[in-house]
């Protein structure tokens, strides 16, 4: 049985949870963060120094924090030649997918983009940051893009690791109000990602909580 801590709306949390549900393991999950508050908990602080979610537990091995290293830690012990290829140059392409997802993508969508749409007040909001930070994504989005033209998924021929941690992000991405660019290789990849019923059941959730009127 694994444990999760973390609430629902954390992208980082969603992203673990798409992948748990991919493979179909037991779980139980435990609300902590935001308005859950727990995190400055002596208990969580022994599970995490860094005070974070999400954090897992599987069985009795000691808590894994870091969303990168759990969902690899989950692909390659119960996804081989699934979400995690047993060929070491395959796998490597999937890694090397993940991590350009995880730099370009996660991290230069949720702050500079989703916080300060969603999270932050429309009063505070800054127009020219927000102009700046999608520029910025766009031509990260532009490489996916042809990357997707040319494979069905971010990896290649296959869903894999690679593409729950880039295609976390996506339904935000296209559900918040901003302008987007023109990429319909991507559009489509997305429309993909979200016939799957893991990732309807952990991504495309309500982030009302989150918004700041």
């Amino acid at each position: 049985m694994l444990k999760v801590w973390g609430r629902k709306t954390s992208s980082n949390v969603q992203a673990l949870m798409w992948c748990i549900g991919e493979l179909g393991l037991a779980y139980e999950r435990y609300d902590i963060g935001h308005r859950f508050g727990g995190t400055d908990s002596d208990a969580f602080g022994a599970l995490n120094p860094n005070r974070c979610v999400p954090v897992l537990q599987d069985g009795n091995n000691p808590p894994l924090w870091e969303t990168g290293a759990i969902l690899r830690y989950l692909a390659r012990r119960y996804g081989q030649d699934q979400l995690w290829p047993t060929d070491l140059l395959e796998s490597t392409e999937v890694d090397r997918w993940a991590e350009w997802a995880k730099i370009n993508i996660a991290l230069g969508f949720t702050a500079p983009l989703f916080w300060r749409k969603v999270r932050t007040a429309p009063k505070d909001q800054d127009p020219d940051a927000i102009r700046l930070a999608l520029n910025a994504l766009a031509a990260k989005l532009a490489i996916a893009a042809q990357q997707l033209t040319a494979h069905p998924y971010l990896a290649g021929p296959s869903f894999t690791l690679a593409d729950i941690q880039f295609g976390h992000c996506l339904y935000r991405y296209y559900d918040i109000e901003i302008e987007r660019p023109h990429l319909p290789a991507l559009r489509a990849y997305y429309e993909k990602l979200a016939a799957r019923p893991a990732f309807q059941e952990h991504v495309m959730l309500s982030y009302e909580e989150l918004r700041v009127p």
